[in-house]
């Protein structure tokens, strides 16, 4: 691979890896490079893999080790919250089953 040579003392990634503000933004919260966050929405087509209707934007991570766990809509993010709280989940479901 190519070798990383800093432009100046405070550059912390390369180029490639980091093109601009929006890419640092992306590196310093969830340690993905651009490269890497194409890759992911290539193999996804840009598509939410959860509801297969809108388009990826957000970045999908576990709140307790911070990893990663793919991109999706802002809808399924959304509603991902509920998911993951078992209380809620199943008072939501409570609500539904009661109509």
């Amino acid at each position: 691979g190519n070798i990383y040579v800093k432009e100046h003392q405070n550059q912390k990634w390369c180029k490639d890896c980091v093109p601009d503000s929006s890419a640092r933004a992306i590196m310093m919260r969830y340690n993905i490079s651009k490269p890497e966050l194409l890759e992911m929405l290539e193999e996804i087509n840009g598509i939410c893999p959860i509801c297969l209707k809108r388009k990826a934007i957000c970045i999908d991570h576990d709140h307790k080790t911070g990893k990663v766990r793919g991109i999706i809509c802002s809808h399924c993010n959304t509603a991902l919250n509920l998911v993951e709280d078992k209380e809620s989940l199943d008072r939501a479901v409570k609500y539904i089953q009661r109509n």
